[in-house]
């Protein structure tokens, strides 16, 4: 391929992992994308200008995405990407290897360290999933009740919205895993980035999706995390003692 050519391939793939992480942003916490593309900039010594103006923009929009307070799952979802980043970046510096690996030990690492936190602190998981309930029920009550105020205009959006309401209520236990997912999508964008913009990476890129692959014994992680929660496993979890933070 000509050069020029190669050059306006490069930059279109580089634009479509913008417009990516663009929308993985609008969708998912911005600290499981944040911080880990901070972390590994860092410790890469950054030396081009392409680095300096990542991290231009990623620690701003990180330190936003941090502020305030917030309840209780927005704090653990906080720290869950925090701890992810650190966990990845230290992963990856300790022991380089594939991408995936990495990362789902990473995430892994993440929930043992969150439930150690939990335990160390008496806050269990029944809390935030019920303040996670709270803002869901929150967010889709207003949205029910700003449509209601636009009179019969607005029926048909009402009934939608509660419907989409009611569903997101019903999926409020299944946050570990919808989290989970989100840390790996978050890891995978952030190294995509990372390789696109350090002038030395820590460890090579992630193999292509066709590549994929995964040992016969994988098969039983679905069988297993169905078992944790039809069994009372998953409740004697969820049901460690919580008592306030102190502020």
């Amino acid at each position: 391929m000509p050069v020029p050519a190669a050059a306006d391939a490069g930059r279109r793939d580089f634009a479509r992992l913008v417009l990516l992480a663009a929308a993985y942003l609008l969708v998912a916490p911005w600290g499981f994308m944040l911080a880990p593309l901070v972390g590994l900039l860092l410790v890469s010594h950054p030396g081009n200008r392409r680095e300096w103006m990542a991290l231009a923009i990623a620690v701003p929009l990180l330190v936003a995405s941090l502020a305030g307070t917030g309840g209780l799952f927005e704090q653990f979802v906080r720290a869950a990407g925090m701890i992810l980043a650190g966990c990845f970046v230290m992963l990856m510096l300790w022991r380089p290897g594939p991408f995936l690996r990495r990362a789902a030990l990473a995430t892994a690492a993440t929930a043992v360290l969150l439930l150690a936190w939990g335990r160390r602190y008496g806050v269990g998981w029944n809390a935030v999933q019920a303040d996670a309930a709270r803002l869901t029920g929150e967010y889709f009550s207003a949205q029910t009740a700003s449509s209601a105020a636009q009179g019969e205009s607005g029926e048909a959006f009402r009934r939608f919205v509660q419907q989409v309401g009611d569903a997101a209520a019903g999926a409020v236990p299944l946050y570990p895993a919808i989290l989970a997912l989100g840390a790996l999508g978050g890891l995978a964008v952030a190294w995509r980035l990372y390789h696109r913009l350090a002038g030395q990476p820590i460890a090579g890129p992630a193999a292509p999706f066709r590549e994929f692959r995964f040992s016969d014994q994988v098969v039983w992680a679905p069988v297993l995390a169905l078992a944790a929660l039809l069994l009372p496993v998953a409740d004697s979890l969820a049901g460690l003692p919580v008592r306030p933070i102190a502020q």
